[in-house]
C-alpha cells in the first residue's frame, strides 16, 4: 500500500508539471505561428532586400547632397564677405593648383568659382596688371625726366584712361560675381529640397526595415523558447517513465517504548524487597 501511494504522489506531481508546462507550450506554439504568419506578410509586401540596398544607397546619396550643400554654402558666404580682388585672388590660386582633370572625381569636386582666362573677370585682372607697368614706367621716368616732359604727361593719360577701364571691368565683374552668387544661392535651395526628400525617403526605408528585424526577432525568440519547453517536456516524461525505486519515508511519529520482556515487573519488586531486608 506505501508503495502505491508513493507511486500516486509522484503520479500526480508529474501530472500538474507536464499540465503546466503543456499549456505554455500550446500559448508560445500560438505566439509563435502568429508572429510567423506575421513575417511573411511583411515579406510579400515588402522586398527585403531591395529595403537594404535602397537603404544603404539612400542614406548615402543624402551624405553626398549634404557635403555639396555644404561646399556651396562655404563658396556662397566667401562671394559675399569677400570684396572683388580677394575672390578673384582665390579663383586664381584654386587654377594654379588645379590637378589634372579627372571625369570620375568631378562630383567631388568642389563648387568654388575656377578663374577664367576670358571674360570680365580676366580683362580685369589685365588691366591691373598693364597699370602697375605703367605706373612703374612712370616711376622711373620720373627720376630723370621733369612732370611736364611729354613723356610723362604721355604716361599720365594713358594711366587715367586704364584706370577709367579698370572701373568699367570692375562693375562687369562684380556683376559676375553677384549673378554666380546668386545662381549657388538656387542650387542650395534645389539641394535643400532634395535633402529634404531624400531624407524623407531613407527614413522610411529604415523604418521598415527596423520593423521587420523587430518581427524577425520576436519569431525567433519565441522559436527559441517553444524548443526549450518541448525539451522540458521530454525530460518531465522521461522522470516519469524512469522507474529509480523508492525509499522508505516515515509516515508517523514514533510511540512511547514498551517493554517485550516476561516478569519484569515481577523481578523488579523482589529485587527491591530482598535489598530492603539486607539494610
Amino acid at each position: 500500500k506505501y508503495l502505491d501511494f508513493k507511486k500516486g504522489m509522484r503520479e500526480n506531481q508529474g501530472s500538474t508539471v507536464t499540465t503546466a508546462i503543456t499549456e505554455q507550450l500550446i500559448q508560445v506554439e500560438k505566439d509563435l505561428r502568429a508572429a510567423e504568419d506575421e513575417m511573411i506578410d511583411f515579406q510579400k509586401q515588402n522586398n527585403i532586400g531591395f529595403l537594404e540596398a535602397e537603404g544603404n544607397s539612400a542614406a548615402a546619396y543624402v551624405v553626398r547632397l549634404n557635403q555639396q550643400h555644404a561646399q556651396l554654402k562655404t563658396e556662397y558666404d566667401l562671394l559675399s564677405l569677400l570684396d572683388l580682388d580677394q575672390n578673384l585672388d582665390r579663383a586664381q590660386g584654386k587654377t594654379d593648383t588645379q590637378s589634372p582633370p579627372n571625369p570620375q572625381a568631378s562630383d567631388d569636386k568642389p563648387p568654388g568659382m575656377a578663374f577664367s582666362d576670358v571674360g570680365p573677370e580676366a580683362d580685369y585682372l589685365k588691366a591691373k596688371q598693364a597699370l602697375q607697368l605703367l605706373k612703374a614706367e612712370r616711376e622711373t621716368l620720373s627720376k630723370d625726366l621733369r612732370p611736364k616732359h611729354p613723356k610723362i604727361i604721355k604716361l599720365n593719360d594713358e594711366i587715367t584712361k586704364q584706370e577709367k577701364l579698370i572701373d568699367l571691368y570692375r562693375q562687369d565683374t562684380v556683376e559676375k560675381l553677384d549673378t554666380r552668387r546668386k545662381s549657388i544661392g538656387k542650387q542650395m535651395e534645389n539641394l535643400e529640397g532634395s535633402i529634404k526628400e531624400w531624407d524623407a525617403k531613407a527614413l522610411d526605408l529604415a523604418q521598415r526595415l527596423a520593423q521587420f528585424n523587430r518581427i524577425k526577432s520576436k519569431a525567433e525568440r519565441l522559436k527559441l523558447l517553444y524548443d526549450r519547453l518541448t525539451n522540458s517536456l521530454k525530460d518531465v516524461n522521461v522522470s516519469q517513465s524512469v522507474d529509480s525505486g523508492d525509499q522508505v519515508s516515515i509516515m508517523e511519529m514514533a510511540s512511547g517504548p514498551i517493554s517485550v520482556r516476561p516478569g519484569l515487573l515481577k523481578s523488579l519488586l523482589i529485587g527491591l524487597g530482598i535489598g530492603a531486608l539486607a539494610g
